[in-house]
This record gives structure tokens, sequence and C-alpha cells, in this order.
């Protein structure tokens, strides 16, 4: 019996964010009823439990776990460390003011110690959020006297450099970004800065400065990621002087070199295809150390077997399983295999293909995300069908289409936030406890149920999809009647909230809708809007433009289907 309270007790301090866990409680429980001795977890054993919580992104558990490990006699520097990721497990909930009370006593009592800069970085991160300049001001001058060339140090200046410019103070913005480039030229927030920098020229109307800065921009980082995003507004300016020709020119490469990305799916929402010929491929490829080749998909667009797989016992066992039915274990054994193939895209492109056929959406889509960005981005090498099928997954389209209740609410927009959200894992759970495909959290599931009239809601029943569908749908067809039908307004609050966007379209004077969502405060949000689009244009590419099953996508009209070869 003490060996396996042994046991036990390390499963629930170990692996506290696996399934198992639960039954090691249950067992403990048990042999403590029988009168088994079940000893106290030793602080580090709590301490231990706390940060495999926190690994796991789970931070209300991880929150609650590292105040009850920093009640317990603890080691100083074992102690330090648990403040710190108490501080940063709140600041990930969202609760600023508990989260700057931690790291305010760390740095009072701990003021060297070898954390310190994460800490100030962390606190000033929450300063912002709680609009505490003096604590921004006081966050970057410490950094800048102990430790000036850290890049916690650049983004404390990031801060100051979001504080000034949502109080609409430019010139100290623009004099916060010209340090953060000066000080910290190879820091990826030096080329946000630089963005910031031509967007403050933008709002302002200074176009020449802004064409200016933008042409910096891409002349000082060629490779930027801000790539697409400057040549878009780029091109926007040049409309606004007048100069249609150019700006033209300016979209055609932005699509050219970003065919697949958010910004491309703007230009073609503005301009339509005429400006700009979609090309989405039909037939055979094949990927040989990167280059696509004729051909492993067949004429039929059915995946061929690797012929590297066809001697793997491991795949072997995938597919005796798959014949019998039994997909868990077969989709088990399929994804041991992602690692050991990471170098064979062909390899990675047919397991993706293979647990796509199985349901496990979000498995295959992981290793596309993971794998095969660039194609995602920038639409080449160019794939068949199949593959931006598992992309942006159809899989459960039917099932959305019957769930939904309003014929106000488009399929094509729950399917985009499904994918942002969870990456179709019914299973996942947010750092904020937000639970399933759509990411309801249960405040919000409770209160939804009791407006459809279910009874006894349970939080685990959000881990049942239709009911997650059925509650998170009916949510944002509250929201799109809350906000008179704007998608963008209702995409932004299901991420931070009605009472957020409220505030900024208040603050916004009747904007058009790509300033508003750049101008979105909190990064989160803009960077999530963006992508909730972009994904909504791809659905309504591979449903309703090549395959036409569902009724017309509500916010993207017909007419901006490509034309398929």
């Amino acid at each position: 019996a003490a060996r396996a309270v042994e046991l036990f007790k390390r499963v629930l301090w170990q692996f506290p964010q696996e399934p198992v866990a639960s039954s090691a409680r249950t067992e403990l429980d048990n042999l403590a009823a029988q009168g088994v001795m079940v000893p106290p977890f030793t602080s580090e054993e709590k301490f231990q439990q706390a940060k495999a919580l926190y690994r796991a992104t789970r931070y209300l558990e991880a929150a609650r776990t590292f105040q009850e490990t920093l009640a317990l006699s603890l080691p100083s520097a074992i102690q330090t460390e648990a403040k710190l990721y108490l501080g940063i497990s709140l600041v990930q909930l969202r609760q600023w003011s508990e989260a700057m009370k931690v790291f305010d006593i760390l740095l009072k009592n701990r003021p060297g110690s070898d954390v310190a800069g994460e800490a100030l970085s962390w606190f000033g991160r929450a300063a912002l959020r709680q609009g505490d300049l003096d604590k921004l001001q006081w966050v970057h001058e410490t950094l800048k006297t102990r430790y000036p060339d850290r890049a916690e140090r650049a983004k404390a200046l990031w801060y100051l450099v979001s504080y000034y410019e949502s109080k609409n103070q430019d010139q100290k913005a623009i004099q916060a970004c010209r340090e953060l480039i000066e000080s910290f030229p190879q820091d990826s927030l030096a080329q946000e800065a630089y963005w910031r920098i031509g967007w403050i020229h933008y709002k302002k109307g200074r176009m020449q400065e802004a064409l200016k800065v933008f042409d910096e921009l891409l002349g000082q980082y060629a490779n930027t990621a801000f790539r697409p995003q400057v040549l878009y507004w780029k091109a926007r300016l040049l409309e606004r002087s007048g100069d249609s020709e150019k700006a033209q020119e300016v979209y055609r490469h932005l699509c050219q070199d970003h065919a697949r990305s958010y910004y491309c799916h703007r230009t073609r929402s503005r301009l339509g295809n005429d400006l700009l010929q979609w090309q989405v491929s039909r037939g055979s490829v094949s990927i040989t150390g990167g280059r696509m080749e004729a051909s492993w998909w067949d004429e039929k667009s059915e995946v061929l077997t690797p012929q590297i797989l066809n001697g793997d016992p491991q795949y072997k066992r995938a597919r005796e399983l798959m014949l019998v039915a039994f997909s868990e274990e077969a989709v088990r054994e399929l994804n041991t295999l992602v690692s050991r193939y990471a170098p064979n895209r062909k390899v990675l492109l047919f397991l993706a293909d293979q647990l796509y056929t199985l349901g496990a959406y979000d498995q295959s889509l992981r290793i596309i995300r993971l794998y095969f960005q660039e194609t995602l981005e920038k639409g080449v090498p160019p794939m068949p069908n199949r593959f931006w099928e598992q992309a942006y997954p159809l899989g459960m389209m039917d099932r959305i289409v019957k769930l939904l209740d309003s014929d106000r609410l488009d399929p094509y927009v729950v399917a985009s936030i499904i994918r942002e959200e969870s990456m179709y894992d019914p299973k996942a759970v947010s750092r904020a406890g937000a639970v399933g495909l759509m990411q309801v959290l249960p405040e919000t599931g409770r209160w939804v149920a009791g407006r459809l009239g279910l009874k006894e809601f349970e939080p685990d029943r959000l881990f049942d999809p239709e009911l997650n569908i059925k509650l998170g749908a009916w949510y944002l067809t509250h929201l799109l009647e809350q906000f008179k039908g704007n998608l963008v307004f209702t995409i932004a609050a299901y991420n931070a909230g009605p009472e957020a966007v409220t505030e900024w379209v208040q603050r916004g004077n009747d904007q058009d809708m790509d300033e508003f969502i750049e101008q979105i405060p909190f990064s989160e949000t803009r960077l999530y809007v963006k992508r909730v689009l972009r994904s909504y244009y791809e659905y309504v590419i591979m449903n309703m433009c090549l395959y036409n099953p569902l009724p017309p996508p509500l916010f993207l009209d017909k007419g901006s289907c490509p034309e398929y070869s």
C-alpha cells in the first residue's frame, strides 16, 4: 500500500495535467478511506506540481498551486521562482492588479535575483493593462540602469509605445519607437517599432512621412514579417494620393509573394478578381527535399503511401488498427511517427492526411501549421485541394450547419472561430479555463444554457462537441446582434469581451474597418481578428467557391471566388 501511495502521489505532482491524474487522486482517496497513511506533498513536490501545470498552460490551477506552495517552508531560491511563476500565471489570467502585487513583493525582497529582469518585464506588461504610466516609466528606468542591453528593456520600451499611442501622445510614442530601434536594431520589436511610426503618420494623414518609414522598414529588414502588412498600407496610401496605377502594382507584389495571407485576402475583397488572378491547383504534386515534383498524389487526388513507411512496423500497427476501426489507438500510433519523420515533408503530409481521415482534425492541422507555415502564408509550393481541406478542416461543416439556430450566423464564421480557438480539439482547455471547440468559459456556458432553457448544465459538458458549438454559436449570434451585424466587432468581442470592444468602437469615430483592426489596443485581439478573418476567407474559397455545398456566405460576396484551374 505504501508503494502504491508513493506512485499515485508521483503521478499527481509530476503529471497533474494528464487525465490519469484524476484517477490517481481517486485511488489515493480510496486508500485514505481504508485507513492507509497518505502523507501530504513536500514543498518540493508541490512546487514541481505547480510548474507542471504552468508548463501545460493550466494557469488557473497553476496559480492556485503556486499560492499553496508559497504557504509552505521553502528555500529562498525556490520561493523567488514560485513568486515569478505565480505572477506570470496571474498576468496570463488577466488578473493585472494581483499580478503587480506579487511582482512588487518579489522585486522588493529580491531586487538582485536572477529572475528580477524577467519579473520587471512582466510587471510592465501588467502595468500597461492597468494604464499605470508611473509604473511603466519606473520599469523602463530600472531596466535601463540594471540591464541596459537585455531584451526585457526592449519590451519595456514597447509597453511605453503602446501606452502613449493609446493616449494619442504620438510624439512620445515615436520617440520611444526611435529609442527602441536605435538600442535594439536586431530585436523583432524594432521592426514593429518602424511599423508603428509609419502607422502613426498614416493616422495623422502625413502620407509622405508614412511612405518614407514604410520604405525604410522594407529596406532595413528585407524578410520582415511585416512585409505584407506594409505593402498593403503602402498601396492604400498610394490610392489616397491618387496614384492608382502604382497602388495596383504594390498590391500585385503583395499577392504574388503572400498569396494566402490576411492582407492579400483583404486586397482581393477590396478590388475583386479583375486585378489579381487566383489559382487553386488541381492534380498531382509531391515533395522531395522541399521541392514539388511529380507526383505522390495520384490522378484521383488520393494520397499514396510513401515508400519509406511500408517497412515501418509502427506504421504497420497503425494501419492494422485503422482496418479494425480502432481509431483512437491508430491516431496515437500515427502521432508518434511525426517527430521521427519531421525532416521528410512528404511523410508529414501523408500522416496529416491519415489523421484527417480518422477524424483527428486537430492533430492533422497541428502538423500543417507547424511544418507548412510558409505554404499557408504564400501559397507555394502549389498544393492540391486535399491539403487545403486539412488546413481549413471541412469535416465538421455539416454538423455546424445543423446546430445553428439562426440564419443570421454564417457557418463559415463558426468554423473559423473553432479553427483559431481550439484547432478543432474538443478537449482543449485555455489558460483562462475556456473549454472545448469554441473555447466557451464555464460561466458563459452556464449563462447561455440558461437562456436556451437547458437544464442541469455542468462545465464538463462543454467537452461535448455538439453542445459546445450550440452554446458558442448562440453567444456569437448574441454578440453579432449587439454590434448590429458588424462581423469585425463581433470577432473582436468574442476574444476581448463586448465591454472592451464597445469602448474601442466609441473611440474610433466610424473609421474604416481595416483601420479599426490595426488600432485594436490588445495585440492578442488584433492578431486574433486577422487570423479569424483569414480563415473565413479560406473557408469561403474551399467550401463555397470550390465545392458549393452550403448556402452563400453572409459576409463575403460570391463574386470574391477565384478562378479555379
